[in-house]
């Protein structure tokens, strides 16, 4: 029964105008999903990746802005690595707990909407 059918979905801000809605139709596919990668570059120092987000029509330089003060570190805009389309906001840190706090309380995203990958290193212990 489930497989004859499509899935779709439909993103809207309740305090827009109907014209300036995110998507003026539902959209085929499942709920896009905003990834977070924390990883280790350059031997030691861990950078926090987001990227994703335009889908949910967060803009990019905010986004950015309100983690370099939230964090208290550098945060850069650029291209995806994976997918030059998207584009990626890096912060210097292990700052995924506040990247999905700010999603989800201020830019009102469900939990189930975001994925989270931790690729970094664990410290070596010195003896």
């Amino acid at each position: 029964f489930l497989n004859k059918f499509t899935e779709y979905y439909q993103l809207e801000n309740p305090n827009l105008p109907k014209e300036d809605q995110i998507h003026k139709e539902p959209v085929r596919g499942q709920v896009p999903q905003v990834k977070i990668i924390t990883e280790t570059k350059i031997g030691r120092k861990v950078v926090t990746r987001t990227f994703n987000f335009e889908a949910f029509g967060i803009n990019a330089e905010e986004l950015a802005g309100e983690l370099k003060v939230k964090c208290s570190g550098s945060s850069t805009i650029g291209q995806n690595v994976q997918n030059p389309k998207l584009t990626e906001v890096t912060v210097q840190g292990p700052h995924s707990k506040i990247v999905i706090e700010l999603l989800t309380k201020k830019y009102g995203l469900n939990q189930q909407w975001i994925s989270f990958d931790d690729k970094s290193k664990p410290k070596k212990k010195r003896s």
